[in-house]
């Protein structure tokens, strides 16, 4: 075997690929404005953290599921989902479009489904090119939801 060709087995090889796909992924966050790490935005009317969302209903969406990774708020005119980190890494949330900024003039219902532990909240919208769209969110505190996302558009 040629001595200048690397071998492309070898641990090193793929733990390099691997750190260089996190450090693009992070510098593409950074450089999009997206959180790295989701915090509660001053202003917040609501706010909770390590709970649970599915955007869509299609397979990618019942494959993409977040669970106990995603941090939900509500400000005075925006409903904002993003995922925790380590989640915010490796292109997840782009692969899943599990970040959203969703105005709430946007949001037209926002209706318990079930749950037990916690409540299934369904919200509907329209996304900016008009198409309706879904996301379930498992929220502990679903009524001050919906209260702070009708409440306020």
């Amino acid at each position: 075997m040629n001595n200048f060709v690397p071998d492309h087995t070898s641990a090193g090889f793929w733990l390099g690929a691997l750190l260089l796909w996190v450090a693009v992924s992070i510098a593409y966050r950074l450089r999009s404005g997206k959180p790295l790490v989701a915090s509660t935005r001053p202003g917040s009317v609501f706010a909770e953290r390590w709970m649970s969302a599915r955007i869509g209903s299609g397979l990618l969406a019942r494959l993409g599921t977040a669970r106990n990774c995603m941090h939900a708020q509500v400000t005075s005119s925006e409903l904002h989902l993003h995922p925790h980190f380590p989640f915010t890494i490796g292109f997840m949330p782009e692969l899943y479009g599990l970040d959203l900024v969703i105005p709430l003039e946007r949001i037209s219902s926002a209706t318990i489904t079930g749950g037990n532990y916690a409540q299934i909240v369904e919200v509907v919208y329209r996304t900016s090119g008009g198409d309706q769209n879904t996301i379930q969110l498992l929220l502990r505190n679903a009524e001050s939801f919906i209260h702070n996302v009708l409440g306020r558009k």
